[in-house]
């Protein structure tokens, strides 16, 4: 009776791959899991393609955007090479979506505003020239943080760990969460309501590897479009189809698509104005423990989906809510802020993304900031910055790295510095006041 009731619970929520390829054991994990693995959205879920619900979905945008506002946002942030093209049709009324490159089948149709003036948005989040402060430079400004990876016991799972000779060890997740809590006491002293999606070095939702063994060999074979791309480099040298192919393909699936969108339901339901996802930069040196010498520093806004990329229906699905949402400009404005902060601080210079095969421009001539298409920044709805300054790897920021969080100052690289998790989060705090403060 036990197993049969949870099956129920989960019939709601999981694709039929999962809940096929799930124990007993798992069940009762993922059964009580938040938001029981169900989006407030109709249905939407990493483990199957949006249902033609899920897709109705998006007419909420109705008249939020203008023909002509949409076209402009599309085809310069987002679909630059236009890859979007054979899912959709433009008319002065509306846009008609398609479900797949044939146009065959219509899943929605959302319908443009008549004038700038009439646009409405339908989402809960403030632009700057929208929040005025309630006590504090930021009293009542809605600020979710995400610290990106998870680190600990899954640093090597999802690959974001290093060991470096004669230094020591580090696991990029543990650093993320270690600037989060710092800034949320600091956004918090500033009069800020703040979430954060974890607070140490375990995944943010119930489940665990094991329980999506069955979603990831789902999507190996039935939508490969949806394996994060991630997976790839890292089964050139493995047997496609062994055991470790598909252990391989689980921990990918677990560490990148379930545990960020997860994360994102966490932060929805929080509502905020703004949401700040960390994490820290390496150079490619960094997989064999090279150091380098010189910081860069960049921030990604959502964008810049490729032609392959949306193949998948859902990251066809997540754009067009990006683009209908229309927070590309608030975007860049959080990432010009932080960024002039922690360039003020240190003079480290932009990543040389600029506009190329996977970024775009989104402010002329800065080229701090830059459109992505990464896991994180997708997921989320409304403003979201996501922050990668330093190179782990850099011979000054490697034992800064490795100092911890500490007061004052110490003497690292001939210099005396702060702490580098509290220059971290500084420079996001006070970015943000710049912006919505008064």
């Amino acid at each position: 009776m036990r197993a049969l009731k949870l099956l129920s619970l989960l019939r709601h929520s999981c694709a039929a791959a999962l809940l096929s390829g799930l124990a007993l054991g798992t069940l009762a994990s993922a059964a009580l899991a938040p938001a029981s693995l169900r989006a407030d959205e109709g249905g939407d879920t990493v483990f199957k393609d949006p249902t033609p619900q899920v897709w109705k979905h998006l007419q909420m945008f109705n008249g939020a955007l203008t023909r002509q506002q949409f076209e402009s946002r599309l085809y310069s942030t987002f679909s630059f090479d236009r890859g979007i093209d054979s899912y959709i049709q433009i008319t002065d009324r509306s846009l008609i979506i398609y479900a797949n490159a044939g146009r065959s089948q219509k899943v929605a149709e959302v319908t443009f505003a008549s004038s700038p003036e009439a646009a409405r948005r339908p989402t809960p989040w403030r632009s700057p020239e929208q929040f005025t402060p309630r006590g504090g430079k930021l009293g009542g400004l809605r600020v979710a943080i995400d610290p990106a990876d998870i680190g600990g016991d899954y640093a090597e799972m999802e690959d974001r760990s290093s060991t470096y000779k004669g230094y020591g060890h580090i696991n990029e997740g543990d650093l993320n969460v270690k600037v989060g809590l710092i800034l949320m006491k600091k956004l918090q002293s500033m009069g800020a309501e703040v979430m954060i999606t974890r607070t140490g070095s375990v995944p943010a939702g119930d489940l665990r590897p094991q329980d999506v063994y069955a979603a990831a060999q789902d999507c190996l074979a039935n939508r490969e479009y949806a394996m994060p791309r991630a997976f790839y480099p890292r089964v050139r040298r493995m047997s496609k189809g062994s055991e470790a192919y598909k252990k391989m393909a689980m921990g990918v699936f677990f560490t990148k698509a379930y545990e960020s969108w997860i994360r994102a339901e966490k932060a929805r339901k929080f509502k905020p104005d703004v949401v700040i996802i960390l994490q820290h930069n390496a150079t490619g040196q960094s997989v064999t423990g090279g150091l380098v010498t010189g910081n860069r520093i960049v921030y990604f806004t959502p964008g810049a989906f490729g032609k392959k990329e949306l193949e998948d229906p859902r990251q066809r699905y997540l754009m067009l809510k990006k683009v209908l949402d229309n927070a590309t400009s608030v975007e860049a404005r959080v990432g010009a802020a932080i960024a002039k902060r922690l360039a003020g601080e240190t003079g480290y210079p932009p990543v040389l993304y600029g506009d190329s095969a996977t970024t775009r421009m989104v402010i002329p001539g800065n080229k701090y900031v830059v459109a992505r298409n990464i896991y994180a920044n997708r997921e989320h709805d409304g403003p979201n910055i996501t922050c990668e300054p330093y190179f782990m790897n850099e011979t000054v920021t490697l034992p800064r790295l490795l100092a911890g969080d500490y007061d004052g100052t110490k003497v690292i690289g001939g210099k005396a510095r702060i702490s580098i998790y509290r220059e971290y989060a500084n420079s996001v705090a006070d970015g943000l006041a710049d912006l919505y403060g008064r």
